[in-house]
């Protein structure tokens, strides 16, 4: 489990990291980490979840790899 982040009186944003295993895109089951932050905001009823962000990119990657996963190969 990641920092938690307060932005101000209304708003605040927790990282984590969120675990899975399964299968995706037709490759071999596997293990699926992500880096995933929230925001919240606070509202007359309590806190709201008003974004979520997610990226697979957990562990470091050098350049050839990030030019491969934008070249889309």
């Amino acid at each position: 489990m990641g920092g938690h982040r307060m932005q101000g009186a209304s708003r605040s944003g927790p990282d984590s990291i969120e675990r899975q295993h399964g299968e995706v895109g037709g490759l071999p089951a596997q293990d699926w980490s992500l880096r995933v932050t929230l925001v919240f905001r606070r509202d007359e009823s309590g806190w709201r979840q008003v974004h979520r962000h997610a990226d697979a990119l957990v562990h470091g990657i050098d350049l050839d790899q990030l030019a491969v996963l934008a070249r889309g190969d």
